[in-house]
């Protein structure tokens, strides 16, 4: 596992920092120019995913932008997926065959839990100069209760958005405490899957899929409702600056079938509004050239990514 750093790293969101090497060009000591054109490419990676957001957002309200952990599994062979591809590579949307895995191993997922606990305790520390990582435990219950006809106001229901990309039916989410039962909020949730990406990782052990998503409040359910199923979430959240991060131990009971227990990661943007303004600025006239602060706020998101993947320990998923 990597180490925390020693000192501030300095570079810009598509390359290494100005100035970071150095040579005897035209016989001056000075900086190597990015390239003969003077500055460098646009990072089309980052810009791939940043449009892709772009995309599937407009117009849309209660949006949420998160990443899951996992592995990604040919359907064909029931094992991680091969690709003659030797980096990161984004699949295509809706791509046949596969599936994804939103869970870690167990020792993975207590090696990140104590990798940001190292985190907060670094940035805590007096005399750190950068912005701090805080935390905050949370046991909860999610109960997800089937939409019966008449449940939800006509209006409410045309609130929801695009229908979920995978055609699953929606379900009303209501969280409560684990202790005491009580609801959380005055009222439920509808959380629909707008779009997904897969990103491979074959360096890594762990592949990412990136969700765009709509959480819309809507009236908690009679109490005549009972839920179909529950999770319990056992969860340190983890904050800082424009994104936050989330482990959770679920615990999943399903009234015929009984209970699944799952490791999972996952990073989302803390106000997913802000990413969709910025993204809004960027590109409302079309694509652009420029590397504009919507593109940096992408950069950092995946890069926040790569960082937990990258310092997974060298053990085999389970």
């Amino acid at each position: 596992m990597a180490g925390l750093p020693t000192q501030q790293a300095t570079g810009t969101a598509s390359g290494p920092g100005p100035g970071a090497t150095t040579g005897t060009a035209d016989g001056v000591n000075k900086p190597y120019e990015r390239t003969m054109f003077s500055y460098d490419p646009i990072d089309e990676f980052t810009a791939t995913i940043a449009d892709w957001i772009y995309h599937h957002t407009r117009g849309l309200q209660n949006v949420e932008i998160e990443a899951k952990i996992g592995t990604l599994v040919d359907k064909s062979t029931e094992h991680r997926l091969f690709m003659p591809v030797m980096t990161e590579t984004i699949l295509l949307e809706n791509t046949d065959g596969i599936r994804f895995v939103s869970e870690l191993g167990i020792h993975h997922h207590s090696a990140m839990n104590k990798l940001m606990n190292q985190l907060v305790t670094y940035t805590n520390a007096k005399g750190y100069q950068g912005s701090k990582v805080v935390y905050k435990r949370q046991e909860e219950i999610d109960y997800f209760h089937k939409i019966e006809p008449g449940m939800l106001p006509p209006a409410v229901l045309e609130s929801l958005g695009p229908l979920n990309v995978d055609g699953k039916e929606d379900k009303i989410r209501v969280t409560r405490d684990n202790k005491d039962g009580k609801a959380k909020s005055d009222h439920a949730m509808v959380k629909r899957r707008i779009a997904s990406l897969e990103v491979f990782c074959p360096k890594r052990l762990y592949d990412y899929r990136i969700s765009i998503n709509t959480e819309t409040p809507v009236p908690l359910p009679p109490p005549s409702s009972a839920a179909m199923f529950w999770r319990d979430k056992n969860r340190v959240t983890y904050q800082h600056e424009l994104i936050q991060v989330d482990l959770t131990l679920v615990k999943s009971t399903f009234p015929m079938t009984g209970v699944q227990t799952s490791h999972e990661l996952e990073l989302e943007f803390q106000d997913a509004s802000k990413l969709v303004a910025a993204g809004h600025e960027a590109r409302a006239e079309g694509a652009s050239q420029d590397w504009t602060p919507f593109d940096d706020m992408c950069h950092i998101f995946l890069n926040n990514v790569r960082m937990l993947i990258r310092n997974m320990p060298e053990l085999q998923p389970m």
